[in-house]
């Protein structure tokens, strides 16, 4: 059971380093389509572990550009 959750663990870190330099396709989906995107992730009560990363990368994305832009878009 540990050796499962340690599996996820590194799947999830090694899934997360390789994702960093994708920033530019969230930079570049429109605002609707990531507002779309994150409540779509908010209504999975128990979402697969790749799904919750998408969901994680949508809501950086959206606290970014909330930063940036000073409203919330999602």
């Amino acid at each position: 059971m540990l050796k499962r959750y340690a599996l996820y663990a590194a799947l999830l870190t090694s899934t997360t380093v390789m994702l960093t330099g994708c920033d530019s396709a969230l930079s570049g989906m429109s605002d609707s389509d990531l507002r779309d995107k994150h409540w779509a992730c908010q209504s999975h009560s128990s979402p697969s572990p790749g799904k919750a990363l998408s969901c994680g990368n949508f809501a950086e994305e959206c606290a970014r550009r909330k930063k940036k832009k000073g409203h919330t878009v999602c």
